[in-house]
């Protein structure tokens, strides 16, 4: 199987277009690493993108994406912090 056409595509388009404009900035992040100060939890919904959604650039948010966008409830004492309580 060969890598989606548009995905090359867009690739080049990005690496001749923003990845020029931003390169201070990528290299910022690589070197001095990220720190966001804001986290979005959302669906991982392909069509929902919180960086564009937002208007953010590399590094703004730190963004978390699972199904339906659940959150376990704060529990210090419990075993299992990612797992739903269904009992």
């Amino acid at each position: 199987m060969s890598f989606p056409q548009r995905l090359i595509d867009g690739y080049s388009a990005f690496s001749g277009g923003r990845l020029k404009s931003e390169q201070d900035r990528y290299r910022e992040l690589g070197e001095r690493g990220q720190k966001p100060e804001i986290m979005v939890i959302g669906c991982c919904d392909s069509r929902v993108s919180p960086e564009a959604i937002f208007d953010v650039g590399p590094g703004e948010l730190f963004v978390m994406r699972n199904i339906a966008n659940l959150v376990p409830t704060y529990q210090p004492e419990a075993t299992a912090h990612g797992d739903a309580d269904v009992g």
